[in-house]
């Protein structure tokens, strides 16, 4: 009977799992063609100004020239917002800017909280120019398109789990980086999950798009994160196989609550079968006991059903011989 029960529960659930495996197969092939798209369609300059590749390593990750804000400000027109004394205080130290109660950067600061922009490495001429090349976009009307922005192949399938081996540890990147599980966490990933030091990546392709995931990837512009990865760059391919992977978590992001429901379906359904089991336990607990009692009792009583029988019988036998006389 229990037996039957567990089947019985098993054959309910169990395609609710199978539906949504299948579903997600798919969805994540389409999502893996639109990227390819995403990437592709932008218009990558061939030869780079050194001012690009400047603002590409420094600045891009956090920062757009005319696609809208990111985690900081759009800097499209920064020169009209800004006085070029104000930008160059600010650009190499805003944590001092923010201590001495400026202003403008105490609104920055509530604006874009909690991202904190760092402080930045950077030398006069570099600053200046990064300020000339942002003045020659915004006069131009073009917006920043990163030059490495380019995937070097189209995310295949099969590129999924080897980005998900990558993100968790299961396999080495070439040249020795951490995995990311270490700084960061995405959601039915790791059984433990992920760390906290960097950003939740679950939705990370909601959040970036792919030109700046990549460009993140290969120029981190993070203070922790630039330094674990000094000598120990992602490659080209590794960055296609985590791309991919990134872009299956996004997908299955719209899965969670089914699979979240799944789980509880099972939960349940175990809590059933333990509830059943240990009724069957504790109702037959006194069993051996019992037995033995019974045993007891049904040998006391066939013992002195016995010997009534056998007085009955002798006080038979005498009536007869009684009556006989």
């Amino acid at each position: 009977m229990k037996f039957r029960i567990f089947i019985f529960i098993l054959f309910i659930f169990e395609p609710v799992n199978i539906f949504t495996t299948i579903t997600r197969g798919q969805d994540t092939l389409i999502r893996l063609s639109d990227t390819t798209s995403q990437v592709s369609s932008q218009e990558v300059p061939d030869k780079p100004s050194e001012a690009s590749l400047l603002f590409e390593k420094k600045c891009y990750s956090c920062h757009n020239i005319g696609q809208g804000d990111k985690k900081g400000p759009d800097l499209k027109g920064l020169s009209d917002r800004r006085s070029k004394e104000w930008l160059n205080l600010y650009i190499v130290s805003p944590s001092a800017m923010r201590k001495s109660g400026d202003p403008a950067t105490l609104e920055l600061y509530e604006k874009y909280a909690p991202e904190e922009m760092t402080d930045q490495d950077l030398s006069e001429t570099e600053i200046k120019l990064l300020l000339d090349f942002i003045d020659e976009l915004t006069l131009e009307n073009k917006a920043f398109i990163p030059a490495g922005a380019r995937l070097v192949r189209e995310p295949l399938p099969e590129d999924i789990p080897l980005g998900r081996k990558l993100f968790t540890g299961e396999l080495a990147f070439q040249k020795g980086s951490f995995a990311c599980i270490g700084c960061h966490h995405i959601a039915s990933v790791g059984m433990f999950g992920g760390g906290t030091l960097g950003p939740e990546l679950t939705n990370a392709n909601t959040k970036y798009n792919v030109p700046e995931l990549i460009n993140i990837m290969k120029y981190p512009n993070f203070p922790l994160m630039t330094e674990v990865m000094k000598g120990k760059e992602i490659n080209d391919e590794e960055i296609v196989q985590l791309i991919a992977f990134l872009q299956d978590v996004n997908t299955r992001q719209s899965d969670v609550e089914s699979e979240s429901l799944h789980l509880l379906y099972w939960g349940i359904g175990m809590t059933l079968l333990l509830f059943l089991f240990s009724s069957w336990i504790w109702r037959n607990r006194f069993v051996p006991v019992r037995s033995k009692l019974y045993k007891t009792v049904y040998r006391s009583w066939h013992t002195r059903s016995n010997i009534i029988q056998q007085n009955l019988n002798s006080a038979d036998t005498s009536a007869h011989t009684s009556f006989d006389k």
